[in-house]
């Protein structure tokens, strides 16, 4: 048992909130503290000239009354968490009107503000939202919106947040047990260390090549789907809005026996038309493996020397795997090298978040949740990786995937199901130009993770070495 023993006149001084949990006062926690003060600080609340969200425009029943979200394009995008955690606000996007623009007015977003979950599973994580269009935006709940006195600390802010010592220092003040959330007042407590501008110049220097990076990668990634739409989808083509057909008894899907209407809606029929002649099944093209749920009681502090990832859904996004993961004991799991997971897998969820598909880089020793499948291509001179992977992420198929569920709003996709998707089959030389752009998109995409990783590094540095050592690691971000 790690214990901290701390004395009374030390819980006034630590906060101006009166806390008396002992996780506030862990030894590590203190450490962090400690070393910030010798250098000294700020509190983000004396830095900052704006602190709002997405309730500060009225009560939840005003709200409810004079906001509408829907999922058709609308007057604006409605920005959530996991369009922040992916920076792609294109896909997977919700809208509101133009009315709901102007009545949430307190958490229009313009480009570059800071961003921080305030609940949920990204509790803590900061963002600077960072768009390459004109659109216009607005925030959605339990996220943060921070305008800085000062906008030379934004990046070094971001940075020092999304840092291990930063986070943590601020899910200190997180409040709750079943679902923790940060509150204005406990925020402005977070103790941000003072740093020269010399060093507010060389953060932002690198976390602007980040955002570069990101930018470029994004582009990369959306001419390939360009590429393979022009290829699959006729020119100027629409799919259908009509929610409504009319089909005869004799017309029902005997392989389904499926009578509810969505089944049955014209958008599916125009699919069919589109991807009929030059598609294969799934199952025809790859080998599909089942992963486990090893139980809770298979759950593992990931400082034992036994525990390893366990990778559920809201780890997975199409760009990569997020590294806050749950740990699982693998000396309680019987065969668990064939569970481990393996380059060129290609990771598809079936549960949940439904038809999020990402394939894999590198060999990886984690297990997957039983809601996400594996995939093997069985031939690659029929396909390539990456082509099939951007397939599966595609509305092609996020389309079969809501018909097979009954509507857009999915929870559970069978496998059987999964197993007869069709998947369009182009020119395997076009496959390669387009996997060549993904390629690419990827690379930008990982160069930019490391230079975040890098940042995160000279942050403990700072606080355990002072600005001159940090500054060194800095130096050599660039590649």
């Amino acid at each position: 048992m790690i214990s901290n023993i701390v004395k009374y006149t030390q819980i006034n001084s630590e906060s101006n909130l009166l806390r008396l949990d002992s996780e506030f006062y862990s030894k590590e926690l203190m450490d962090y503290d400690c070393n910030i003060k010798k250098a000294g600080f700020n509190k983000l609340g004396e830095l900052l000239d704006v602190l709002t969200d997405y309730t500060a425009n009225g009560s939840f029943a005003s709200l409810a009354k004079n906001v509408t979200v829907k999922d058709e394009k609308d007057y604006a995008k409605w920005i959530r968490i996991q369009n922040l955690d992916n920076y792609n606000y294109e896909d997977d996007i919700r809208y509101v009107d133009k009315c709901s623009y102007e009545f949430l007015k307190k958490s229009v977003l313009h480009g570059n503000e800071l961003l921080i979950s305030k609940t949920g599973e990204y509790l803590g994580k900061c963002y600077i939202f960072n768009p390459t269009d004109q659109y216009k935006y607005t925030l959605a709940d339990n996220i943060f919106l921070l305008k800085l006195k000062d906008r030379k600390y934004d990046n070094f802010i971001y940075s020092y947040i999304n840092s291990e010592i930063g986070r943590k220092l601020l899910l200190r003040y997180s409040q709750g047990t079943g679902q923790p959330t940060i509150i204005k007042e406990n925020l402005r407590e977070l103790k941000i260390p003072k740093v020269s501008d010399k060093y507010l110049n060389k953060i932002s220097e690198v976390i602007n090549e980040r955002f570069y990076l990101i930018n470029e990668s994004n582009k990369n990634y959306n001419l390939a789907r360009e590429m393979l739409n022009s290829e699959i989808v006729p020119k100027n083509f629409v799919f259908s809005d009509n929610n409504s057909t009319i089909k005869k008894f004799s017309e029902i899907d005997n392989n389904t026996k499926r009578i509810d209407s969505e089944y049955y809606q014209e958008k599916y029929f125009q699919l069919d038309e589109i991807i009929e002649d030059k598609s294969k099944k799934l199952i025809e093209i790859v080998d599909i493996e089942k992963s486990i749920d090893p139980g809770s009681d298979c759950y593992d502090d990931n400082s034992n020397e036994s525990a390893i990832p366990f990778i559920r859904i809201s780890n997975l996004s199409y760009k990569g795997l997020s590294n806050d993961y749950i740990y699982v004991d693998k000396s309680r799991i019987k065969n668990i090298d064939k569970l481990f997971i393996k380059k060129d897998d290609i990771l598809l969820s079936k549960d949940g978040s439904v038809g999020i598909a990402y394939n894999m880089q590198n060999d990886f020793d984690g297990i997957l949740c039983g809601g996400i499948l594996r995939l093997k291509i069985k031939d690659k001179t029929i396909v390539t990786q990456e082509y099939l992977t951007l397939i599966l992420n595609s509305k092609l198929v996020k389309m079969q995937a809501e018909r097979d569920c009954g509507g857009s709003i999915l929870e559970h996709w069978k496998k059987e199901q999964i197993e007869n998707i069709k998947i369009p089959i182009i020119s395997y030389e076009k496959q390669i130009d387009i996997s060549e752009k993904i390629k690419l998109s990827f690379k930008q995409l990982e160069k930019s993770n490391i230079l975040l990783e890098n940042v995160k590094k000279a942050i403990r540095i700072l606080v355990y070495e002072g600005e001159n050592k940090s500054l060194e690691l800095l130096q050599k971000c660039f590649f």
